[in-house]
């Protein structure tokens, strides 16, 4: 399984495409439709989906033109498709236009698998940051969105639960410590690092 970042607008976003076998998955297209797109088309990609890991407008801006594009659905948890409606405002300091808040699918709940190139990745619903948020788990990596980062944690004062969040850390820092974290925004890192370094995690023991 092949993964590509791709930093994208002005919150400096992690757009991820994961493929195998010439099929794609995209994470969070945050911006910049049209860059994402150049890497599909340069990587000879069919998207079979486009998932967001929670619905802030910096992780889905960019998912009605792409999934117009691309011919795929965008989808997200089913708690997600409305949850994050009341802060998609948010875009207006950032953007001259103001899009509609996009289209998305409520079908990933817990234990779904996003099929693609003969593989697939098991959600996980890890609320906190906001009610609806997931990760994305493979065998090697976790996509954990604005869940967990290197060296910290979302914030939950948008729309989230700080009791919630402490919950789902919990039961992320029992996953393997080989797997690769990809966040939603800055450096990877591994589970292993962040259970023994993340002070956010630290805490909960």
């Amino acid at each position: 399984m092949k993964v590509r970042r791709i930093v994208v607008g002005p919150l400096l976003t992690n757009c991820y495409i994961v493929w195998e076998e010439g099929e794609a998955v995209v994470v969070d297209p945050g911006d910049e439709e049209s860059n994402i797109r150049s890497v599909l088309e340069k990587e000879g990609l069919a998207v079979r989906r486009i998932v967001v890991t929670h619905g802030h407008f910096d992780h889905v801006y960019a998912a009605d033109p792409l999934s117009k594009a691309v011919g795929a659905q965008a989808s997200c948890h089913r708690l997600e498709a409305e949850g994050s409606k009341p802060l998609w405002y948010l875009q207006n300091y950032y953007y001259d236009e103001n899009r509609p808040f996009p289209r998305l699918n409520a079908d990933l709940d817990e234990g779904a698998h996003i099929e693609f190139g003969g593989t697939s990745l098991r959600v996980l619903h890890t609320p906190g940051h906001t009610g609806g948020s997931i990760c994305l788990v493979s065998g090697e990596f976790i996509l954990t969105g604005d869940t967990l980062f290197r060296g910290s944690v979302g914030r939950t004062d948008f729309g989230g639960n700080w009791e919630a969040l402490q919950s789902t850390l919990k039961r992320l820092s029992s996953l393997d410590g080989d797997l690769v974290v990809l966040p939603g925004h800055g450096e990877e890192s591994t589970m292993e690092h962040e259970v023994r370094t993340n002070r956010f995690l630290l805490d909960l023991h």
